[in-house]
């Protein structure tokens, strides 16, 4: 099966090369919900901490000796690990029957003080593409517009453990914070507007102080 083996193999070389990682999101729920990876859901996906950047940077070769792509669109943007066969999907956004392949997407989270930031604006590589990452109004759209997921950072930094693989402690509650109240109901169709809603409570949990997002840039540029 795809998902579980890489999802094996992203632990196997994360684990072999010290890398503190955390699983998030549906593969989180899945784990915690129903002790698998839930069969609907089309990704994996993996947090780490910012100061891991170059750990984990150092693992395309590993990834790549056991047949996956290792693509970074953006730097400090999200990494995709997927079959190579996958990779111009990635890479371009292109594939012949428009299904979005099956990967592991890695995103970088920064600590300040008691929180972990999950920074949205650097996956966005097409305006990263339009204005260029010193551009003033590149700088403009972070400081001002952009919001930032914001959460307990001791959730990710003490993990809970379900079959081998770490989740953030007090799974219940990121699950919630994410997905809301409903969360330990199975929704086995996804939707844009479904997603917006289920993640609300991040979306209302962000960091508006012009002063934090200054400090943020300014450690990613």
């Amino acid at each position: 099966m795809l998902k579980q083996k890489l999802l094996e193999d992203v632990d196997k070389i994360f684990t072999n090369n010290n890398i503190h990682y955390f699983l998030l999101y549906g593969i989180a729920l899945g784990l915690h919900r129903e002790k698998r990876i839930l069969p609907w859901d089309g990704d994996i996906d993996i947090g780490t901490f910012f100061d891991s950047y170059d750990a984990v940077l150092s693992c395309k070769e590993d990834f790549e000796k056991v047949g996956y792509s290792f693509i970074q669109r953006v730097q400090h943007g999200r990494i995709f690990i997927c079959d190579k066969k996958d990779a111009l999907y990635y890479t371009n956004r292109k594939n012949s029957d428009g299904v979005v392949p099956y990967h592991a997407g890695i995103s970088f989270f920064l600590k300040d003080k008691d929180k972990a930031v999950f920074l949205q604006l650097f996956n966005n590589d097409l305006f990263q593409r339009w204005f260029g990452h010193k551009n003033w109004l590149y700088i403009l759209f972070t400081l001002l517009r952009v919001k930032h997921e914001v959460y307990p950072l001791s959730w990710f930094e003490n993990l809970n453990y379900v079959n081998g693989f770490p989740v953030p402690s007090c799974t219940g509650e990121y699950l919630e914070y994410v997905y809301g109240k409903n969360w330990v109901t199975p929704v086995k169709t996804w939707s844009k507007y479904q997603h917006l809603q289920f993640n609300s409570a991040v979306r209302y949990h962000v960091i508006k102080e012009k002063r934090n997002r200054g400090i943020y840039y300014n450690i990613l540029k």
